[in-house]
């Protein structure tokens, strides 16, 4: 399998191990640092991106007008469902070029296209799932279930192999 696949595989594994953990009250749970956002709000987040990606039929993606699932974000066996299908989905991909389509106005710019791949896409994803379950992360800290993740959860690898340098040097 080609690398970058399985680490996006890897990571989206990360988040199921920590799904099965949870229960529906931690999931759903508004936590002040995150402006009272949800553990469920930024796993559907991730979802979403991943699924703009995989599910892309029109070469063109467009992060901006996704589909915005409520049961992904309230229930976690959804949630579960779609890592599983998105694992799957993810193993199929082909490099190819796409069209990036986004609105990077607060008020109604106007819609540029950029050219990309889909891999280049996919490690995008992969760099913004890292980030939002940093998030996560202080969420589950804040809450007081922070013994729920391993200590590289939300952490990006190049900072993981600067930490390890660091010890050993």
């Amino acid at each position: 399998m080609e690398p970058l696949k399985a680490y996006c595989i890897q990571n989206l594994k990360q988040i199921e191990e920590l799904l099965n953990t949870l229960n529906k009250e931690q999931y759903n749970t508004a936590v002040e640092s995150l402006s009272n956002s949800t553990i469920g709000q930024h796993t559907r987040h991730i979802l979403e991106f991943y699924s703009c990606l995989v599910c892309n039929s029109d070469q063109t993606i467009s992060y901006d007008n996704r589909k915005r699932d409520l049961n992904l974000e309230t229930m976690p066996n959804m949630a579960l469902e779609t890592i599983a299908t998105l694992c799957e989905q993810i193993c199929e991909l082909n490099d190819s070029r796409i069209n990036l389509a986004g609105d990077y106005c607060e008020d109604n710019g106007v819609c540029v296209s950029v050219e990309t791949t889909v891999f280049r896409e996919l490690a995008y994803c992969l760099e913004h799932s890292i980030h939002h379950q940093a998030l996560i992360k202080v969420g589950l800290f804040e809450m007081g279930i922070k013994h729920k993740v391993n200590s590289n959860f939300g952490i990006a690898p190049a900072t993981i192999r600067h930490q390890k340098n660091c010890v050993n040097a």
